[in-house]
């Protein structure tokens, strides 16, 4: 059976070695076998250091939100808090003595980066700055006063492979103890990170052979450099007990006799195997919600094909299962897109390693039986034709899929054949914003120029091959993106930037072009008129609104109705009063007469009720007085 297990931040002590797995600290024979857990917080941990009687292990976690110093008992026993620092970037660096770590710290500093050395005492008590600075690792002389560290970086070597900027980690090396650094190799310009000081030597892990590797050097002579690895993967976290260097590499751990090359000792990969349920490999449930990716309603708005995850699922609306449309581990869909009324759904996946178009059904709903592919049954289309998908769009009738590659096509896709044909092709950039007409026969997108320069762009389509030449909508001359045709398919609509008004900046001498993106309207035939252009008939008269009406019906209302808030059910509920006018039939004559007068019909007056009609027929139930 093979171990799956990634383990990092080793260190030895005697036939000890400790390591990271799982979010948690364990510790395991140096000979290898059985694991077993020093930690159970399932929290971050980094840089655990074994005491040199190899009883305890101190090491930072995250557990209280922000890194701090732990110890426990190796043999078993509680956790330990040692800091209160709320410092992130805090690492144990070793042991200085049985009572006493070397710990570095931002705490106090301006910067999480600027990890400075002090002394912590287990016992309690305030921590000790250390006369080394600001450090990101450290290793001291076994047996005597000798300090080597490296300067503090933003993230390890491993995460910025071959990176030669300023900051880089460096090596200082104090050889007395008193404080004086001088700079070690400062003729390399890579990385140089982890420092040991183990059998007269000191290594460090250093990738400027190409990759990182473990390198050695004798304090004394900087010239006889020795590299003890040579492997595919970097030499990730060194460390020593002054005899032994462990490592990481790839997720395995490894170690190495000796840094001397008289020794001639070769690298030994630890067999080490740990136990426990494995709950970091196990499934688990993650929220949606920060997840999200496209969303793509059907045509009754009734549910949307939703990307999360990589997965795609077909999710109700209102009441109903969610069903999953795509789900395969190790494979990426995305892009979702519902074809019209034909029930099914199309998504970009990556199945074959490049990308494909792959439909399924959706759910309820009428499919044509057409063309050569099953509408009932899952297929993938075009595969290795389509470059990287960047924009996927499906025609009104769920016959052609558009796709926007990487390298600037524009293409189609039938659904029934998947043939692939292409629309246009540019150089300056990728096409932006494919989108048809509402009968299917026409592509309109977004063609970028030199930047930042794009127009509309309009193409007849044959099903879904292309016909005719390209119409320029627009001229290269702006920034025109987002085109969209209006329902009635008479004219496209766009954003661009034209509105070019200049205004006097507020804090500098100068002008300013702000808030030029304006929605556009362009007609698509020649005699199609603008909607906005005065008409010389006039414009007609257009039927009032639900909402219209009822606005009417409020303005026609006595000023005495609409003025008595306390009776009038528009503005808030009225209290029951007894009406004073008299009885319940004929009486009230003023009160229809105004009636009459506003336009509203008049009818019998009920005990309580105002006369007044609304304009759907029924009586005003307002109470109280003030309504005659």
């Amino acid at each position: 059976m093979v171990d799956l297990s990634y383990l990092r931040w080793p260190h030895v002590s005697g036939d000890v070695v400790s390591f990271v797995a799982e979010d948690d600290v364990w510790v395991a024979p140096l000979s290898g076998g059985r694991a077993w857990r020093v930690s159970a917080d399932h929290a971050p941990v980094v840089s655990p250091r074994l005491s040199p009687d190899g009883a305890q292990v101190a090491w930072t976690s995250t557990r209280e939100n922000v890194s701090e110093v732990f110890t426990a008992p190796v043999d078993g026993g509680p956790t330990r808090r040692l800091t209160w620092w709320g410092a992130r970037g805090t690492s144990v660096l070793g042991w200085l003595s049985p009572d006493q770590l070397a710990v570095a710290t931002p705490a106090g500093e301006h910067s999480a980066r600027l990890g400075v050395a002090v002394a912590l005492p287990l016992t309690g008590g305030s921590a000790r700055p250390l006369p080394w600075g600001r450090v990101g690792a450290a290793g001291w002389e076994p047996g005597g006063p000798g300090v080597v560290v490296s300067t503090p970086t933003m993230s390890e070597p491993a995460w910025r492979k071959r990176y030669r900027g300023g900051t880089a980690s460096r090596l200082w090396l104090d050889r007395t103890g008193s404080g004086e650094f001088t700079r070690l190799l400062p003729e390399l310009t890579s990385s140089l990170s982890t420092p040991v000081w183990a059998g007269g030597r000191i290594g460090f892990t250093s990738d400027h052979g190409g990759t990182g590797q473990l390198w050695s050097v004798p304090p004394a002579a900087p010239d006889q450099l020795v590299r003890h690895t040579d492997g595919d993967f970097y030499v990730r976290h060194a460390a020593t007990d002054g005899i032994r260097v462990v490592w990481s590499c790839a997720g395995s751990l490894w170690t190495l006799a000796s840094l001397d090359p008289a020794v001639g000792a070769t690298p030994e990969r630890l067999g080490i195997s740990l136990g426990g349920p494995r709950s970091g490999r196990a499934p688990h449930r993650v929220p949606a919600k920060g997840h999200l990716g496209t969303t793509a309603p059907d045509r009754a708005a009734r549910a949307s094909a939703v990307e999360v995850r990589g997965t795609v699922q077909w999710l109700p609306h209102r009441d109903g299962p969610v069903r999953v449309l795509a789900a395969t581990p190790g494979v990426r869909a995305r892009m979702p897109v519902v074809l019209g009324a034909t029930g099914r759904v199309a998504w970009v996946t990556d199945a074959d390693g490049e990308d494909a178009i792959e439909l399924a059904p959706a759910g309820a709903g009428t499919v044509p039986v057409t063309g050569t592919v099953d509408p009932t049954t899952p297929v993938r289309l075009a595969a290795g034709l389509l470059g990287t998908v960047l924009e996927l769009v499906a025609s009104p009738d769920g016959a052609v899929l558009a796709v926007a590659s990487h390298d600037g096509r524009l293409l189609t896709v039938d659904v029934a054949s998947g043939a692939v044909a292409e629309v246009a092709r540019t150089e300056h950039g990728d096409v932006t914003a494919p989108g048809f007409s509402p009968d299917s026969r026409w592509l309109a997108w977004s063609n970028p120029g030199p930047s930042p320069l794009a127009h509309i762009r309009l193409r007849a389509l044959d099903g879904s091959v292309p016909t005719g030449e390209t119409v320029d909508v627009t001229p290269l001359r702006l920034t025109d993106t987002s085109p969209a045709f209006t329902a009635d398919g008479k004219h496209l609509a766009f954003l661009s930037v034209r509105s070019l008004d200049p205004a006097y900046d507020e804090v500098v001498f100068d002008m300013s072009f702000t808030g030029g993106w304006r929605p556009y309207l362009v007609p698509l035939a020649a005699a199609t008129a603008s909607p906005f252009d005065p008409s010389g008939q006039g414009r007609g008269a257009e039927p009032r609104t639900q909402a219209e009406e009822a606005a009417a019906d409020v303005a026609a209302v006595p000023r005495t109705h609409r003025r008595n808030r306390r009776s009038c059910p528009r503005r808030g509920p009225a209290v029951p009063e007894p009406n004073r006018a008299g009885p319940a039939e004929g009486g009230g004559r003023r009160s229809v007469r105004r009636a009459r007068a506003s336009g509203r019909r008049a009818g019998p007056r009920v005990l309580g009720r105002c006369p007044l009609w609304r304009a759907d027929g029924s009586a005003c139930p307002g109470l109280g007085r003030g309504c005659e």
